[in-house]
């Protein structure tokens, strides 16, 4: 069976791979947005000190308190910049995996009578 799926599914991996990676980087996007307004909160609202070296640094220069006005426009296009990316990566998932899907049912559809051959034979 498995020789009539790689017939099947021949060109198709490629779209439904790259669905795959574009839902990942959406879920990282998606993810990334609340830690960046998590972290202006902790810098400069609560005055929580950050665990994590890379973000304290993140969050010294671009949100420190006396950096953060001038630099709010800059937290406001990061976000704006990952719910934007998100969209894209959502999008493209759906157009990736629309052509992947479109390719089986056109193979599917040429290659049904294998399909019924095989079935015929292997309930013999």
């Amino acid at each position: 069976m498995f020789g009539l799926d790689r017939k099947i599914f021949k060109g198709a991996y490629k779209y439904f791979i790259g669905a795959g990676v574009s839902i990942f980087f959406a879920a990282v996007f998606q993810l990334l947005s609340p830690i960046i307004i998590k972290l202006i909160i902790d810098v400069n609202i609560e005055k929580v000190p950050v665990e994590d070296p890379i973000l304290a640094r993140i969050g010294d220069l671009l949100f420190s308190s006396d950096a953060l006005m001038t630099n709010l426009f800059v937290a406001a296009g990061v976000i704006v910049f990952f719910s934007i990316a998100r969209g894209l990566t959502l999008y493209f998932k759906g157009k990736l995996a629309a052509i992947g899907a479109e390719k089986v049912a056109k193979r599917l559809k040429m290659n049904s009578l294998d399909i019924f051959k095989l079935w015929i034979i292997s309930s013999m």
